[in-house]
Order: structure tokens, then sequence, then C-alpha cells
């Protein structure tokens, strides 16, 4: 049997587990169906339903979004979109996570560069509205939007940015910029309150269903969990 890295508690296999031997009802051995793999999609796919439920819950309150939702991101570099530009401006472009939706729009709290906030428009046409000079009125950059990409519109005066910083609130916590996500070790970021909806979904509507999966088993008879990532 392979061996694999310490697993930290808090991690994504760290919290599967957690969920797994809930399940179990506290048995720490067995040889049932509940993969640990499995448990792991489970809680990504719950955590981005909960998430979404506890910020449309908020907007039906009138209430803000909870900045503590913010994964800050840092210099992600732009790179050139489809060799688009024009006489007094450059198109780029950077990856971004999925993103949450809040009251509609997607949930950032910040978007920009060198503490300018650029402006969030949704269309092209938009965009170049936007970034055209105006008499008595800054012009600061603007940009769309698109599924896991954001196109920046940049004037003239700001041609030369080659990164940005954003704060947004993506679908998953383990949707990283850069490096891989380490499931084993790093921690998988869920404020309390909602881990513990996530927990109770999963227990209270989910639960059934996975202990009578086929897919992703613990098939190997020994009574021990056997955590399988491969």
């Amino acid at each position: 049997m392979a061996d694999y890295p310490e697993v930290s508690p808090k991690s994504l296999i760290g919290r599967a587990t957690q969920i797994r031997d809930l399940l179990r009802a506290g048995i720490a051995t067995d040889d049932d169906n509940i993969s640990v793999r499995l448990l792991m999609r489970v809680i990504e796919s719950t955590y981005a339903r909960v998430l979404q439920d506890d910020l449309d819950q908020r907007v039906a309150l009138g209430q803000a979004i909870n900045p503590q939702l913010g994964f800050d991101y840092h210099c992600e570099c732009l790179l050139d979109f489809e060799d688009c530009e024009g006489a007094d401006f450059m198109v780029k472009k950077v990856k971004i996570p999925q993103l949450a939706q809040f009251n509609g729009n997607p949930a950032i709290f910040f978007f920009g560069a060198d503490g300018v906030s650029f402006v969030r428009v949704n269309s092209k046409r938009e965009a170049k509205a936007a970034i055209k000079p105006k008499a008595f009125q800054e012009t600061k950059p603007a940009y769309i939007i698109r599924n896991n990409e954001a196109v920046v519109y940049l004037p003239a005066l700001y041609s030369e940015i080659c990164f940005v910083d954003f704060s947004v609130t993506p679908q998953s916590p383990s949707q990283e910029q850069g490096d891989c996500f380490d499931i084993w070790s790093e921690e998988y970021p869920i404020l309390e309150y909602l881990w513990e909806r996530v927990v109770d979904r999963i227990l209270n509507r989910d639960g059934n269903t996975l202990l009578k999966t086929e897919v992703f088993k613990d098939t190997i008879n020994d009574s021990r969990g056997n955590v399988q990532v491969n």
C-alpha cells in the first residue's frame, strides 16, 4: 500500500474523513462503501450550494456580503488578449476563480492595481465607453468577468500595468491561483458557520445516498479506512 502524507484535520481530506466518521456513527474501522475521494467532491459541491444560499439570504434580508468571505489574490499577471488593442488603449486578461454571485453580480470586493479600483462592466462596448477620456473626470481601467477570466481594458495612462490584485468570493476555497491546492496539509478554509451547514446538509440530505453508492468504494477487505485518492 502506498505511503501517503500526514493529513491535517482541516485539510480537504481531513474534513472528508471527519464526515466519513460521522456517517459511520463514530466507528473508526470498516469495509463499507464510503470513499474519502467521493466525500471531497461532495464537500466542494455542497459548499458551493451552502455559500450561495447564504449570499442569497443576505440579499433577501438587505444585508451586506460578509467581508470574511473574501479571498485575496495578489500580483496576478496580466496576459495579452487576442492582440486586441486600440490607439489609446490595451486589452489584457487574467485568470480568476469561478465566482459566487451576490445580488445577481459576481462577488467581488476589489479588482484593480496600485490601490486603484477598476470599473466592472458587462460588455466590450461598455468597457470602451468607460475608458474613453472625459472632461473633468478621471479615466480608470475597466474589466469584464467571463467565466474563469477577467478581460481588462487599460487606457493609455495605465498601459504599463502588468499585474492586478483582487479580493473575491470563489465558489470553492480550493480554487487557488498558481500553485496546486494541497488536499493533504493545506487548510480548506471555510468559515465555521458555513462548515456546520455543509456537515448538516451532507449528513441529513446526502448520507443515505452515500452509504449506498457503488462508486469510489473502499474495496479492500481489511477493516481499515483505506484513504484512496489515486
